[in-house]
């Protein structure tokens, strides 16, 4: 599970910076048409081209490490892809990135680890994890809703909002999952 998560991590970056570095790539591109003289000055474009190379082997990372770890180690660590490409929009685009911006990255890599540690396998541990997973559903659920009322009281961008939201459910999903499997084994109703 630990090359899973590995895996799962480059996952994430390679999509992410692909994606940014693709949105880099078109502002000195023509708006995508399905012409091939356009098509070709896509595909001629090496900051484009790397990010499209960078997105689909990603996409390859990604299949790799759900072969290799469990979905719910694998999910919330793609969700810090969100992250990600604020963090890479930085660096690459130069996009400007405020406190409160940096706050949401660190949240959604904070939640992903807080997760990733309830994901233990250990018998003796069940009733705590279910514990620690219940907290960290009510944070969570809690932090989700307060972006958005920050959102709503002008004081926080719809961006951020968006990504603290976007970065919480993902995390959420793989709980979700987790729980399911756990269930599953433990009523033995399932091939897990």
């Amino acid at each position: 599970a630990t090359y899973g998560a590995g895996v799962a991590l480059l996952a994430a970056l390679a999509n992410s910076l692909g994606k940014v570095m693709q949105k880099r790539g078109t502002q000195d591109l023509p708006l995508l048409v399905g012409k091939w003289n356009v098509i070709i000055k896509y595909l001629c474009n090496p900051t484009w081209t790397t990010g499209f190379l960078l997105d689909v082997s990603g996409g390859i990372a990604t299949i790799l490490a759900v072969s290799l770890a469990p979905i719910s180690i694998v999910q919330p660590i793609l969700g810090c892809g969100l992250a990600f490409v604020a963090m890479f929009s930085h660096v690459v685009t130069g996009e400007m990135l405020r406190e409160r911006d940096w706050m949401a990255c660190l949240v959604c890599v904070v939640g992903t680890i807080l997760i990733g540690l309830t994901a233990s396998e250990s018998k003796g541990q069940e009733q705590v994890l279910y514990s620690v997973g219940f907290f960290l559903i009510v944070f969570f659920c809690a932090v989700a809703i307060a972006a958005q009322h920050l959102y709503k009281q002008q004081q926080l961008h719809v961006e951020t909002s968006t990504a603290i939201s976007a970065g919480i459910f993902f995390g959420l999903s793989g709980c979700a999952t987790r729980g399911g499997m756990m269930v599953g084994e433990a009523t033995g109703s399932g091939a897990l």
